[in-house]
């Protein structure tokens, strides 16, 4: 998500609020105007951070573990003997899959079995991940409780297809955006093959 902090942001490529793809800075949507994404694997971890010049910077990954989950969420350690503030936050990270982007290997994949003319690589399918923290990790919660009830129904997680967007939170001194995700409804029967050889 473009946040004010966000170098894309201040470079004025991406949107405040809009969400982009960070292999390729593509605006996917945000602020109003959703995307879909197909679910097809999720994990729990900590994102650890550390405090320089007032603010907190990317520290570091670890797995969230039954060891680890009652850690404290902020503390001191020395680092190169000084003493340095962390904290750590959990991520509900998704592996998605993109609808345009199945739909474009499917329509390649069937063109090279019609006319045996190579596909271009670029229409290659690729999962992305997408991650749910902080102020966004109730939202996150959305998608793990839809794992839940397709889980109950013995059915994989793709079968249905969820929209993603953005909303403006304001604290007492900054705004910065948070992911939302609601249903989109069961996913187009075409993709499933694709969905499932990600799964």
């Amino acid at each position: 998500v473009g946040q004010a902090t966000s170098k894309l942001v201040q470079d004025e490529k991406v949107g405040f609020g809009q969400v982009w793809r960070s292999t390729t800075g593509e605006v996917l949507g945000g602020k109003g105007k959703t995307f879909d994404i197909i679910p097809l694997f999720h994990f729990k971890n900590w994102i650890l951070s550390r405090k320089e010049g007032g603010r907190f910077v990317f520290a570091g990954v670890e797995p969230f573990t039954a060891e680890n989950r009652d850690k404290p969420w902020v503390w001191s350690e020395k680092i190169d003997g000084k003493t340095a503030e962390m904290k750590r936050e959990q991520a509900l990270n998704f592996y998605v899959l993109l609808p345009g982007d199945v739909a474009r290997d499917v329509a390649a994949r069937e063109a090279f079995h019609k006319t045996g003319e190579l596909p271009d690589t670029e229409a290659s399918l690729l999962p992305c991940l997408l991650q749910f923290k902080s102020t966004s990790y109730k939202a996150g919660k959305t998608l793990v409780t839809h794992f839940a009830k397709a889980a109950d129904f013995k059915v994989p997680p793709f079968v249905n297809t969820f929209k993603i967007d953005t909303e403006k939170v304001t604290g007492e001194s900054n705004s910065w955006f948070i992911l939302k995700a609601e249903s989109a409804g069961k996913t187009n029967p075409q993709y499933l093959e694709a969905c499932a050889k990600w799964r």
